[in-house]
């Protein structure tokens, strides 16, 4: 059963701390998470770090979200699908992992590459993007909705790009205009666009 794929992810998925542990230690070897291995991702990796450390530093959930949150706790659970070298993961998990802090719900992390049967049931177009955070059931481990790999902005950008005909901007211009995206709203589309996903999945249920 389905279900029982995700409680075996669960249980064998990594808290925050431990994800952020794994990242720093495979750098020390030059290395990243994932199958795949070069320098770019490893430089990659490293930008993430920083990154994730601002957004640790500086994000602080609104009041008004965590509320919203706060009334799904106890019913649900957080499981993020990432991987060290993703740019939009970089920006996601630090507000994920936030709150979950903030609102008492749980929320673990695997990486994607390692779990190809759950990644494989929230593909998105067809590729396996990510991040992708699934709010599961605390009982049944039923996925009862998901949010990812982006806001609907930035997912907006990204689809455009992968329409546009050839010869179209490398891929890091795009990559570059996500960023600065991220930047510009501060966490703001990712945390209530979240909680809206996971609201209605809540009430949908039940």
């Amino acid at each position: 059963m389905k279900t029982q794929l995700y409680k075996q992810g669960w249980e064998q998925a990594m808290d925050y701390a431990e994800y952020r542990s794994l990242i720093d230690d495979l750098l020390a070897a030059d290395k990243t998470t994932g199958k795949e291995q070069s320098e770019s991702l490893v430089a990659f990796t490293q930008l993430n770090v920083h990154r994730m450390n601002r957004i640790g530093k500086t994000f602080r959930p609104t009041p008004g979200v965590v509320e919203q949150m706060k009334s799904a706790a106890g019913q649900v659970q957080l499981l993020t699908l990432t991987e060290g070298w993703c740019g939009d993961a970089a920006q996601i998990v630090p507000v994920v992992e936030a709150l979950s802090k903030a609102t008492g719900i749980a929320s673990r992390y695997l990486l994607r590459d390692d779990n190809p049967q759950i990644m494989d049931e929230h593909m998105t177009e067809g590729g396996r993007s990510i991040p992708i955070t699934l709010v599961l059931d605390k009982q049944s481990f039923d996925v009862l909705g998901s949010f990812g790999p982006r806001p609907s902005v930035a997912q907006t950008k990204a689809m455009a790009y992968k329409a546009m005909k050839a010869p179209k901007q490398p891929y890091s211009a795009l990559t570059k205009e996500l960023q600065l995206w991220y930047a510009r709203d501060k966490q703001q589309a990712i945390q209530t666009e979240l909680v809206e996903v996971l609201l209605h999945a809540f009430h949908l249920e039940r």
